[in-house]
């Protein structure tokens, strides 16, 4: 018998082992413009396989990725002049390059979302809304510092605050009081110490029971 494991793998599996093997059939025709009408062919069968779309943008955008993997199963070794850019085999290609990340700030620690929540409080209307929406920023600002470098004074989270609005916004010490946080923990904590091997504490004593007096 032909077992599966004795073939060569499967190059995509969800399309099967015909599938592949007219692919190897396709890839050896000589004559170029019979290997383009046999490769449009096996693209319309791999689509009756996997495609169950009728919406013709997702048709356009399925068709193409059928072709690539077509491409995929012939191990990018599918010479079809028709096709103009053809796919190209990644593992050959260039890896993209990664950008650095845009972003810019002078107190970093508080990261970019703080500072969209500060616009979003510029844009608000005064009111108590706004005045509780800035005191929570705030709150937020000074839990950050302190994870950052331990610091707890009220008075550097007001400048930084009033440095990133652009001076807009301003709280001072004498009007608001933020949360105390506490600062971040350091070494082993208690909770994490191991426990003893036989429980710990001290046994309780077992209670006997008095025997019942005599009748």
């Amino acid at each position: 018998m032909n077992y599966a494991t004795t073939q060569e793998p499967l190059r995509l599996r969800e399309y099967g082992r015909n599938v592949q093997k007219m692919a190897e059939l396709v890839r050896a025709e000589p004559d170029p413009d019979q290997r383009y009408r046999m490769a449009q062919e096996l693209v319309r069968i791999m689509g009756l396989l996997t495609v169950k779309t009728k919406d013709p943008r997702e048709l356009a955008e399925q068709r193409k990725k059928l072709w690539e993997h077509l491409y995929r199963i012939c191990d990018f070794e599918l010479e079809l002049p028709q096709i103009e850019n053809p796919p190209q085999n990644p593992a050959v290609l260039p890896p993209p390059r990664v950008g650095y990340y845009p972003y810019r700030s002078r107190y970093r620690q508080y990261g970019k979302n703080v500072e969209l929540m500060i616009d979003k409080a510029l844009e608000m209307p005064q009111g108590p809304a706004r005045d509780r929406y800035i005191l929570q920023i705030a709150n937020i600002m000074k839990l950050f510092l302190t994870n950052y470098s331990g610091a707890t004074n009220d008075q550097i989270v007001f400048e930084h605050l009033a440095a990133l609005s652009g001076g807009r916004i301003r709280l001072s010490p004498e009007a608001v009081t933020l949360r105390n946080t506490p600062p971040p923990p350091t070494g082993k904590q208690p909770g994490n110490q191991p426990k003893p091997a036989h429980g710990g504490g001290k046994k309780r004593k077992k209670k006997h029971k008095k025997p019942a007096p005599n009748a």
